[in-house]
């Protein structure tokens, strides 16, 4: 299993993205006193969803091979929202460290 990194296209951003998380739950029902029971296992996962406006032919190319590098579910890849650029929180701004 081989991570890969999202490419970057020459249009700066996606026109649409959602992020969300499926969680690993069973649920069950009792069919004589419709009590309900659930239990949460490990293994959650992340769901995102990008919508490109239409592409250039080189940006086309560039994002058909990075699906064709997936090799289905084989691969993962990283990612970040495009819509917040800069990170909040401590972790905005510049590194300072004193020795």
């Amino acid at each position: 299993m081989t991570t890969i990194a999202l490419p970057t296209l020459s249009r700066a951003a996606p026109a649409r993205m959602s992020w969300g998380q499926r969680s690993n739950a069973l649920v069950h029902i009792s069919p004589l006193s419709g009590q309900v029971q659930t239990v949460e296992l490990p293994g959650a996962r992340w769901l995102l969803s990008l919508e490109w406006p239409p592409l250039q032919e080189a940006d086309a190319g560039i994002w058909e091979a990075f699906l064709a590098s997936l090799r289905g579910q084989a691969n993962r890849f990283t990612a970040y929202d495009f819509l917040r650029r800069q990170p909040r929180g401590t972790y905005r701004g510049t590194l300072t460290v004193s020795g």
